[in-house]
């Protein structure tokens, strides 16, 4: 069998991505990276996302990667008669790509990249063709793919879904006053009524909507080492994370966003805060907010600099109460936002 070849950069799931949907055919697996990119452990990362053994695994760290010259040595060095080989270009340098395509690219050897956010595997050489990638990423294997671990919510602690749609019930007679719904509970369970339900109903209208598998969404994330965010007040918990074709959905959820009208302020925190774990999550991931605050009632000035906001930080966008309460499939779309 063949041995896969794959650059290495910040960018590691098209790596992963290649190595799963090529599961069987592959005999071992070299990956070329840089000074920065092993220090990073991103190598690591890969290999732990897909599942390789280390006897299989050869990591190879090129000694420049703007010195082209160099690299062709080094390649020459480590691969004199490179035959046999599949090459992933999709990663890596544009000097990296240069050189590898140079040096694999002769009779026997097939060098391929993966064009972002397509499940396509498109071939350079020996000819050019298109093929569908048939892998799909749960959310452990994307999350792994960038170093990421995490603990879930444990499955004992779920409410039935048909008693999280009483509450929804609830709040719509309260006219959506967390206080109200709350305030005719015991203290112990104040925290669910007031908001820990509304984490739980989306995961669920979500995971019905998408008609995802248990692997591919999961509820209350507590993540072990995020490097980001690093603002007081901010947790590294994420309400709600999914995958969908390979791509990743990063879901803050919140049932309010002041008492009597939107506070500015928690909802630019809450904004920041999911700009700032959406970075470590790669280019395939898209961040939303999903509330039971009426933003519709806001004025337009309001609205439209909420809008210019989230495109600056990378919002995709917000399932607020009118989305909530109309939407009978899927609260967030893939290719656009709502606000």
């Amino acid at each position: 069998m063949p041995t896969l070849i794959s650059l290495i950069s910040d960018q590691t799931l098209p790596n992963v991505l290649l190595i799963k949907e090529l599961q069987g055919q592959v005999d071992d697996y070299v990956f070329i990276s840089t000074p920065t990119m092993k220090q990073r452990g991103k190598t690591h990362d890969i290999m732990a996302a897909a599942g390789l053994p280390a006897a299989q695994c050869r990591e190879l760290v090129i000694p420049d990667e703007n010195d082209l010259q160099a690299m062709e040595a080094f390649l020459q060095q480590e691969f004199p008669e490179p035959l046999g080989c599949l090459v992933n270009l999709t990663c890596g340098t544009k000097l990296m790509f240069l050189a590898c395509f140079n040096h694999f690219g002769k009779p026997g050897n097939t060098i391929s990249y993966i064009p972002i956010g397509k499940n396509t595997l498109v071939e350079l050489f020996p000819a050019h063709c298109e093929k569908a990638i048939g892998y799909r990423l749960s959310v452990r294997e994307y999350l792994q793919a960038y170093g990421i671990s995490y603990e879930p919510m444990p499955e004992e602690e779920f409410e039935d879904p048909r008693f999280l749609k009483k509450i929804l019930k609830e709040y719509q007679a309260a006219d959506f006053d967390p206080g109200k719904v709350a305030g005719m509970r015991d203290n112990a369970h104040k925290e669910l009524f007031t908001g820990g339900w509304f984490e739980q109903w989306v995961y669920f209208k979500t995971r019905e909507g998408w008609k995802l598998s248990p692997g591919d969404i999961e509820c209350r994330l507590k993540i072990n080492n995020l490097p980001e965010p690093q603002r007081t007040g901010f947790d590294n918990e994420l309400d709600i994370v999914f995958t969908s074709e390979n791509e990743l959905y990063v879901v803050e959820a919140k049932v309010s966003i002041g008492r009597e009208k939107i506070n500015k302020t928690n909802l630019d925190n809450i904004l920041f805060k999911l700009s700032a774990l959406n970075k470590n999550f790669g280019l395939r991931s898209h961040a939303w907010i999903a509330t039971l605050a009426d933003l519709q009632n806001t004025m337009p000035d309001f609205r439209k600099d909420l809008s210019r906001r989230m495109t600056i930080l990378g919002i995709r966008g917000i399932a607020d109460r009118a989305v909530i309460l109309s939407r009978t499939g899927r609260l967030f779309n893939p290719g656009s936002g709502k606000t």
